[in-house]
């Protein structure tokens, strides 16, 4: 049986193009990658390589994601119905409130929303939740990384339930390489590694990171990503077990990841916490090594348990502190759900059934 041909319409943020190439890998995928280009040119729209995800550079006029965005939209829908006549049975996704007028133009075509994230917590973002009440009154199917997001919107946005499907974010087969080489600046530093994988920002409980940094068996808190310039004179920070990397590849983090004796995952309390779904857990499940998070968001806590330990802002300082005074467990062997792949083989067989 030939397979659902797949339109990814936007693969701009790591996340979107991680589940694009993933799918790309078990149905013919034609992904596009908007740039902002006055001059609106744009790569050729060719069948897809089997196994492989083609991904489209397509060049539109400034502010094409915006609230002014119609013209721009209107352009993206007729280059979006060129790929899908290359495909067998297309579907289109449509992975962002901002696409809002696209989904109009293309109504007669099967559509998928394909929710990320909490974008009504995004600043410079009005109207959201409107947005995609209008998206997903044209979709047969709204797909949500966390349950959170999906019953929300069953709840507030008047998505049947029967049409809400959870793709949770994954990780790549990378993270799980017990042959990555340890980074060499992270060599010589003291261990046990704590770790925190990506940037340093306010969206972090800065109060949780700093206990953690003066516990007594501690040998290095490493950030493996960049420091946000609001946070440079936190006074902890200079302190001596702890090392900021400042911003790395993509391509690098796993090599980072493997580093860390064990992972921490100081969500502090916001909506946008609460309803997302962490690579980051994913990365540091596929790893193996221990992970201490902190309970304020709803998908670590539905995955809290053996490899996971959540706790609050009060407790979880002392429940690491407690982990290192008795010594580490060893690392853990990733089940195979984990990984993009197995997130894209179910999202196709539910896409075979609309």
């Amino acid at each position: 049986m030939t397979a659902r041909g797949i339109v990814f319409v936007d693969v701009g943020t790591t996340w979107h193009r991680c589940i694009a190439e993933a799918l790309g890998e078990v149905a013919p995928t034609i992904a596009f990658l908007p740039k902002n280009d006055a001059l609106m040119r744009m790569d050729p729209i060719t069948l897809p390589d089997t196994g492989v995800a083609r991904i489209v550079k397509c060049g539109l006029p400034r502010g094409w994601a915006s609230s002014l965005a119609g013209p721009a939209q209107a352009l993206m829908a007729r280059r979006i119905r060129r790929a899908a006549c290359l495909l067998h049975d297309p579907v289109v996704v449509l992975p962002s409130p901002a696409y809002a007028p696209l989904s109009s133009y293309l109504r007669d075509l099967p559509l998928v929303y394909y929710g990320a994230d909490d974008y009504g917590s995004y600043a410079g973002w009005p109207r959201v939740l409107e947005r995609e009440r209008a998206i997903l009154t044209h979709c047969a199917l709204g797909v949500f990384v966390s349950d959170s997001l999906a019953e929300r919107a069953v709840a507030e946005l008047g998505l049947h339930k029967e049409r809400a499907f959870v793709s949770p974010n994954a990780t790549e087969q990378r993270f799980a390489d017990n042959t990555t080489p340890t980074p060499e600046a992270v060599r010589a530093l003291p261990r046990p590694i704590i770790g925190v994988l990506g940037a340093l920002s306010p969206r972090l409980d800065l109060e949780v990171l700093e206990a953690v940094a003066t516990l007594p068996k501690l040998g290095t808190l490493l950030v493996a990503g960049p420091l946000a310039p609001e946070l440079q004179r936190l006074e902890w920070l200079a302190g001596p077990k702890v090392h900021v990397t400042g911003r790395l590849p993509h391509t690098e983090m796993h090599a980072y990841a493997r580093a860390m004796d064990a992972a921490l995952i100081p969500y502090g309390p916001s909506a946008l916490n609460y309803h997302c779904s962490p690579m980051r857990l994913w990365d540091h499940l596929a790893t193996g090594v221990p992970i201490f998070a902190l309970d304020t968001c709803d998908q670590i806590v539905r995955h809290g348990g053996e490899r996971v330990t959540v706790d609050s802002s009060a407790g979880l300082p002392q429940r690491l502190a407690s982990a290192l005074e008795i010594g580490l467990r060893e690392r853990k062997t990733p089940s195979s759900d984990i990984f993009w792949r197995t997130r894209a083989q179910s999202l196709v067989l539910r896409l075979t059934s609309l």
